[in-house]
């Protein structure tokens, strides 16, 4: 059983136009939220071992803000190709990761983290499922247990829902600022 967990960055800024969409960085708010969704993994005991991020500044920070606040720092990877990745890119990229890792984590954009979301979802929790299809907002988490031996044996509809957190939804004692 293998754990996939699927993090959007937190909230950015929409600075001058100057700034590219790849170089935009996170508001206050995005900020905040990052470490508290942090603090709300360590307290499910999510501990990816493996990172791949979107190297986008906002993603970068989000990666950096987040895993502050876990027991134990993974490996993370910036990969070019999941800045603007489609639901079919996202399941290529993850199926060439090692499979000595068991749980991995992607920090990535909507809407290709959406789609994948939905596409690898096998609908077992309607709860769950249903919170998650109507919006993947920024600062969302999926996290998800897939019952395959190896990364590149997933397949979209395989993976089960098994938590979904917004930064809104954070208990106030996980909330900062």
């Amino acid at each position: 059983m293998l754990t996939l967990s699927l993090f959007r960055h937190t909230k950015s800024n929409w600075p001058d136009t100057d700034l590219g969409d790849f170089d935009r960085a996170l508001a206050p708010r995005g900020e905040q939220a990052a470490p508290a969704m942090g603090a709300y993994m360590r307290s499910i005991d999510l501990s990816p071992e493996f990172v791949l991020c979107s190297p986008a500044l906002r993603a970068v920070q989000t990666a950096r803000l987040t895993l502050s606040e876990l027991p134990e720092t993974p490996k993370i990877e910036f990969d070019e190709r999941l800045y603007h990745a489609g639901s079919d890119n996202l399941l290529a990229i993850l199926r060439e990761v090692s499979d000595s890792f068991e749980s991995i984590m992607i920090i990535g954009h909507n809407p290709g983290l959406h789609v994948f979301a939905l596409d690898l979802v096998d609908k077992s929790r309607a709860d769950l499922v249903g919170a998650m299809s109507g919006k993947f907002p920024t600062g969302a988490l999926a996290v998800f247990s897939v019952d395959v031996q190896n990364w590149s044996e997933i397949e979209t509809r395989q993976a089960t829902l098994k938590d979904f957190m917004t930064p809104k939804q954070l208990p106030k004692s996980m909330k900062q600022g």
